[in-house]
């Protein structure tokens, strides 16, 4: 615990870093004053860890600075400065190791969400445009773009997985990937039982993007084959194409540091499943998730 104390004399200052530490475990205020005069009394009796304190007190810099240097003088100096440091890093938003933690987070997340969400159809608005391609098709591309992108700002997930669930909105997919004259997307559903939790078919949904767009932008692949088994307890997706494949064996065969892979990855460890990749040189790209529900 951190023991803080406050000389400035303008009160909506002291008031407002009262109110910034008020629900602060780490942080306790022992002590506040408007006063240049109260200043070294109130660290004599209050022998805070860290004084917050505004050098121009009342007009007379020179003599706060003086009172500040006596206060200094107490025993309490030099735990003071040893985490003054670690104290401001705490009051700074953004600053501590949580806070970090969770903005690195985010940024992660959306990274993967722009990467498997806008950039497909963002890449083909802007092939369109650089072929000098039909404006109506340029201008779909760009409608799509624009769809995707209110929708990650609203946290919201395609309507037909949410209304109608996977297998629904995998062959929405494939619907969409054949308009835009992609390679053919075969459905192949094994079992549509019951659904499981929204979090494993955004999950296994986001994988198939990945995989697709994958098979579409890199693979060069003419046929893409997605099989699906689905209930409420398990989910098994494999995603299949017949494009230029990779060979394992060979260092930097997947690109290290490759956005859409590692997505994939991170949302299938979130909620327990896994994912596969397997390749072969010339031989086409299979891409596996599997779940199932953990029983206590």
């Amino acid at each position: 615990m951190i023991r803080l104390a406050i000389v400035d004399d303008h009160p909506a200052i002291v008031a407002a870093i009262e109110a910034a530490i008020e629900d602060r475990d780490d942080l306790v205020l022992v002590g506040a004053t408007t006063a240049a005069v109260d200043a070294v009394e109130l660290v004599d009796r209050t022998a805070p860890d860290v004084v917050v304190c505004d050098l121009w007190l009342d007009g007379e810099p020179a003599r706060s600075r003086e009172r500040l240097d006596a206060a200094h003088a107490v025993s309490t100096a030099e735990r003071a400065k040893r985490l003054a440091g670690a104290t401001l890093r705490e009051l700074v938003p953004g600053q501590s190791a949580a806070e970090e933690a969770s903005l690195a987070a985010e940024r992660t997340r959306l990274a993967g969400d722009l990467h498997a969400v806008v950039m497909p159809s963002l890449r083909r608005a802007m092939a369109e445009a650089e072929s000098g391609g039909d404006p109506d098709t340029l201008a779909r591309h760009l409608r799509t773009v624009d769809r995707e992108l209110e929708r990650l700002m609203a946290d919201r997930w395609p309507v037909v997985l949410e209304a109608f669930g996977l297998v629904a909105a995998l062959e929405d997919l494939a619907e969409q990937i054949e308009s835009d004259a992609g390679p053919a997307v075969e459905i192949d559903v094994e079992r549509a039982g019951g659904r499981p939790a929204p979090a494993i078919e955004r999950a296994a949904w986001r994988v198939a993007e990945i995989a697709v767009d994958n098979a579409v932008r890199h693979a060069a692949a003419t046929t893409i084959r997605v099989t699906v088994a689905v209930d409420a307890d398990r989910l098994r997706l494999v995603i299949a194409d017949d494009g230029r494949g990779f060979d394992p064996t060979r260092s930097g065969a997947i690109r290290a540091g490759a956005r859409g892979l590692a997505d994939a990855n991170r949302r299938a460890s979130e909620v327990g499943a896994s994912v596969l990749v397997e390749g072969r040189s010339g031989g086409g790209t299979t891409v596996a998730f599997a779940w199932t529900e953990r029983r206590p």
